[in-house]
């Protein structure tokens, strides 16, 4: 709902700022992602979504 409004989204708990579980535009993927690069050309099909969250 605060994402909709434009309002950073805060934790109810510590009143820290959140940030969903999404790779923004120009970040590193994270390091679990390179954990599963050997399964790659295992795949008999590979969806990579993206969106720019607009």
């Amino acid at each position: 709902a605060d994402v909709m409004v434009d309002r950073v989204p805060r934790c109810p708990v510590c009143s820290g700022v959140t940030k969903p579980d999404i790779v923004f535009f120009g970040e590193p993927l994270p390091a679990r992602f390179l954990l599963h690069l050997a399964d790659f050309p295992m795949a008999d099909l590979l969806l990579i979504l993206g969106t720019s969250l607009e």
